[in-house]
């Protein structure tokens, strides 16, 4: 008799069929729902990366003293192949995306062959009247709020009717020296990361940088007052006048926005009408000799004018009569006078000119410094203190030669034009200053001296702080110690009178973004397979409670 056949085993291959059904359509969902989580993780990995701002490439050409500045990479490369030198990346200009972006507009001569850059709507239809050419914007400033904000100074030459934009503090002073009248900070940009495809800039026409007439530049708005802070990117500075006149451009040297054509004939117009209006008058000129004989600190309250830009021409005198000359072109409104004798009385006078040269009424201040008090021996320790009690600095017994006045004081580099690349000033310089009896200044010591700073780094740069001294070149200083509750470094300076504290300006590796979308992807997969499981165990369940239900059922 054969044996009875199990009733499992029957109904077997009904249920291989249904579970092979259901792994099926498990694996077509799971295969869909991974290839859109990759696609879209790359896509958002592509947007992160990039972030919301793009490179502003600046170019120079010596021979027409033009700047321009775009970020169309097509555009840069046609004015270099029209006689424009490349200077590098300037600054980072927000999308038009970006939340606060600012239009910044582009107006062109073309009988001065200059390109104006504003954020002014008011300036730039000031311009159009006075001969300009619409271009329309050309990229897009970004908000004072950002933590990654820079300012970007303007700066003008009547002489060489040129525009000059920059966002460090060293370039901006270094080229004042040179016929360059400051005219504030036009707009704001960037330390952020390079945009994959920079956005071309709209319009017609590029060249450099701007200016609107021959004579006086089109009025800017006032201008906030500059932040001390320079720019971690700096570029190669104008070079300064070195006789005559520039030669006059032709219309086929100059570069054309997308790489178009260049017109054939410069459309002549007439200049715009003289400013002769002065500046106001400095107001609460103020002058104060520190306790030690060594330096008089001078302070005004900013002087207004209808175009907004001034600057300060600040003059000194013993006699009042015989006047000396301590900055031509003054920027902001305070200065230390490191330059004087124990025990004399001095005069100060203080003016404002605008870009148009009209000059205002002077300002007077005068003080007497102490006489000569020692403060500092060879043989004995000596501890000083800044005015606001941050900086302690330590000279040891031995450190001078001669008995000197000493003070900490606010100081200069002046064989330094910028930063290490990549770095912002943080704070300072300040230089220990020591002066003998004859009033002659110790420019080194014998010893190292120590020194503790107290100081929190801002939200632009990354990580610790980085100490720099000066004895006509920057170099690091090896931090000794450091207090993270109080802040406080503690630090030594083996060469030199000068010390100013550095930061990394902060840039996101586009490495941390990639890990940042990776996770998120992870995340995303993770999330997706725990669902399929549990959706698959519940499938499986009822599988199996359909195959009991039907053997029972049998």
């Amino acid at each position: 008799m054969p044996a009875k056949k199990s009733p499992t085993k029957s109904k077997q291959p009904w249920r291989s069929q249904a579970r092979r059904k259901t792994v099926a359509r498990r694996k077509s969902g799971l295969l869909f729902i991974l290839i859109f989580a990759t696609v879209g993780g790359a896509m958002l990995l592509l947007t992160h990366a990039a972030g919301d701002t793009t490179p502003v490439y600046e170019l120079y050409n010596s021979s027409l003293n033009d700047y321009l500045y775009t970020t169309s990479s097509a555009e840069k490369d046609n004015a270099q192949n029209l006689g424009y030198n490349y200077q590098g990346i300037s600054f980072y200009a927000c999308l038009s995306s970006s939340a606060g972006a600012v239009p910044i507009y582009r107006v062109y001569n073309d009988t001065y062959y200059d390109h104006f850059y504003t954020s002014s709507a008011n300036e730039r239809d000031n311009a159009l009247n006075n001969g300009y050419q619409n271009e329309g914007i050309g990229f897009y400033g970004c908000p004072q709020s950002r933590s990654d904000a820079l300012p970007v100074y303007r700066l003008y030459n009547s002489a060489r009717t040129l525009h000059y934009y920059t966002t460090s503090a060293n370039n901006r002073d270094y080229v004042m020296n040179y016929g360059f009248s400051y005219e504030g900070i036009e707009f704001y940009g960037s330390t952020g990361n390079p945009a994959p495809a920079p956005s071309p800039s709209p319009t017609p026409s590029p060249t450099p940088s701007p200016s609107p007439s021959p004579s006086p530049s089109p009025s800017p708005t006032p201008s906030p007052t500059p932040s001390p802070t320079p720019s971690s990117t700096t570029t190669t500075p104008p070079p300064p006048v070195t006789s005559g006149n520039s030669p006059q451009p032709t219309t086929s040297n100059r570069p054309i926005q997308g790489g178009g054509t260049p017109k054939t004939k410069p459309i002549t117009v007439a200049p715009a009408g003289p400013d002769t209006a002065p500046p106001s008058k400095p107001t609460d000129f103020a002058a104060h000799s520190d306790e030690q004989g060594v330096s008089i600190d001078l302070s005004w309250t900013a002087s207004q004018d209808n175009s907004g830009a001034v600057n300060y021409q600040l003059e000194r005198s013993t006699d009042q009569q015989s006047w000396q000359s301590l900055s031509e072109n003054k920027s902001d409104t305070a200065y230390a006078d490191l330059d004087v004798s124990f025990n004399t009385h001095y005069f100060y006078r203080v003016r404002a000119s605008d870009a148009a040269g009209n000059k205002s009424d002077y300002a007077t201040a005068d003080a007497t410094t102490a006489g000569f008090s020692g403060n500092a021996s060879p043989d004995k320790d000596l501890t000083l203190t800044d005015d606001e009690n941050h900086i302690k600095a330590t000279l040891p017994a031995g450190a001078l030669s001669d008995v000197a006045s000493c003070a900490i004081e606010t100081g200069t580099f002046k064989d330094i034009n910028a930063e290490p690349h990549g770095y912002t000033t943080v704070s300072g310089p300040f230089q220990i200053l020591c002066k003998k009896t004859d009033n002659s200044v110790i420019s080194s010591f014998n010893k190292p001296v120590a020194i503790e700073w107290t100081i929190t780094p801002p939200k632009n740069v990354a990580g610790a702080l980085e100490y720099y001294g000066s004895d006509g070149k920057l170099y690091k200083l090896a931090i000794k110690s450091h207090d993270t509750k109080s802040h406080t470094d503690t630090f030594t300076l083996d060469k030199g009178t000068t010390f100013v504290a550095l930061g990394k300006v902060k840039h996101t590796s586009i490495w941390v973004r990639i890990l940042e979308v990776m996770v998120v992807i992870i995340l995303i997969v993770g999330a997706v397979l725990a669902f399929l499981y549990r959706r698959y165990r519940k499938q499986q369940q009822s599988v199996y409670d359909d195959y009991i239900h039907k053997m029972r059922g049998v």
